[in-house]
C-alpha cells in the first residue's frame, strides 16, 4: 500500500509567477527661489520622487487548479488501492479479532495514537501504538539487495559438495536431516525458507512499538512495559515499576521530571533468563500475545489509510474553498 503511494505521488513543480508591482521614477522641479540661489545663480533643484501602481488583487494563485487535480487524483487512487466502499469501514478480519477478545478501542479521527483497554480480574490492562511508527521506519539496508552477486556466490558455495563451511551446512539442513534447496532455475540452490515464490528476499516488516501499562484496583503503582511488534514476534525491552501509577504514563512535564531520577528496573536484556520468559507469560496471559502482533501492524496500516486519505481531502477542500 505504501510503496504503491510513493511509486505514484509525484507532482509536477510549478513556479509561480510573481507580479511586480510597476514603479515610476519623476522627478518635480523646484523653482522655489531662495537668497542663497539668487546670490549664486544656481540652478533648479531636482527632487526625485516614487509613484507605486497599486496591485491587482488575486484572486486565486496560478497552481490553485492544478493542485486541486492532483489531490483528486491521489483521493481516487487511495480509494482504488483500498477497494473498500468506506474508507472509515473497519475490514472484517480486523473486526473479527476484536469481536474474539475483550479489548475495548479508542481510535480518533485526525490523531496518531490508538489505545486498547481491557480488564483482566482485577488488573486495568491499557495498551497504546502510534502509526507515527509507520512514517519513521527506514527499512534495513540489504546486502544481496545491494549486491546479487553475493547471494550467488553464497548458494553456489552451499551447491559444493565436501566444499561447505560447517556454518553453511547447518543453515541448510531442515528438521529432517535434508538439505533444503529449490531450483532458481539456474541450478543454484538456495534455502527454501528465505526464498518466495516470486524469486526475491522476504521483506521485513516494520516495528511497532507497543506501550503496555497494568493497574490494580486498590494499590497505586504500575508496571509500564515497552516492548517491539515485528513480524508476528513481541520483543519485551523495558519492564518499570512506579509507585505512582500516573508517573508510568507522564502527561506533563512535571511528571516527567518527577520520574527523571527514579530507579524503575534495569534493562529487560540483564535480566535472569528464566524471569525473563515468565514475564513474557504473564503478559501474554493478558492478551499482550501472537494474535495481538499480528493484528496491530494491519491496524496501523488501515489507520494510516484512512489518515492519509481524509489529510488529502481536508487540504482539498481548503484549496477549492
Amino acid at each position: 500500500m505504501l510503496s504503491l503511494r510513493q511509486a505514484v505521488r509525484s507532482m509536477p513543480r510549478f513556479s509561480s509567477k510573481l507580479s511586480s508591482p510597476i514603479t515610476r521614477r519623476t522627478f518635480t522641479v523646484l523653482n522655489k527661489s531662495t537668497p542663497l540661489s539668487r546670490a549664486w545663480g544656481a540652478a533648479p533643484i531636482y527632487r526625485a520622487t516614487f509613484a507605486t501602481a497599486a496591485p491587482q488583487a488575486e484572486q486565486s494563485g496560478s497552481t490553485d487548479h492544478e493542485l486541486s487535480a492532483k489531490l483528486e487524483s491521489e483521493i481516487q487512487l487511495e480509494a482504488e488501492a483500498t477497494q473498500e466502499d468506506s474508507a472509515d469501514e473497519l475490514p472484517a478480519h480486523l473486526k473479527d479479532y476484536l469481536d474474539q477478545n475483550p479489548w475495548n478501542i479508542v481510535d480518533a479521527s485526525g490523531t496518531e495514537e490508538v489505545v486498547l483497554t481491557r480488564r483482566f480480574g482485577k488488573e486495568n490492562i491499557k495498551v497504546v501504538f502510534s502509526i507515527a511508527d509507520i512514517s519513521e521506519f527506514e527499512p534495513e539496508s540489504d546486502a544481496y539487495a545491494e549486491d546479487p552477486a553475493l547471494y550467488d556466490e553464497e548458494a553456489s558455495g552451499m551447491q559444493q559438495g565436501g566444499a561447505q563451511s560447517k556454518d553453511a551446512v547447518n543453515q541448510g539442513l531442515g528438521k529432517d536431516g535434508n538439505f533444503n534447496v529449490a531450483s532458481d532455475g539456474s541450478g543454484a540452490a538456495v534455502d527454501n525458507e528465505v526464498l518466495p515464490e516470486d524469486g526475491g528476499l522476504t521483506p521485513e516488516g516494520f516495528p511497532a512499538r507497543l506501550q503496555v501499562t497494568i493497574t490494580k484496583d486498590g494499590t497505586q503503582g504500575a508496571l509500564f512495559i515497552e516492548s517491539i511488534v515485528r513480524d508476528g514476534q513481541i520483543t519485551t525491552e523495558n519492564v518499570h515499576y512506579f509507585q505512582n501509577a500516573d508517573l508510568a504514563e507522564a502527561k506533563t512535564a512535571d511528571q516527567d521530571w518527577a520520574r527523571r531520577n527514579l530507579y524503575t528496573g534495569p534493562p529487560f536484556s540483564n535480566l535472569d533468563e528464566d524471569l525473563q520468559v515468565l514475564i513474557d507469560q504473564y503478559t501474554a496471559e493478558r492478551g499482550i500475545d501472537t494474535a495481538l502482533a499480528l493484528w496491530v501492524p494491519e491496524y496501523m496500516d488501515f489507520k494510516e489509510q484512512r489518515e492519509y486519505t481524509n489529510w488529502l481531502q481536508s487540504t482539498k477542500n481548503f484549496v477549492d474553498a
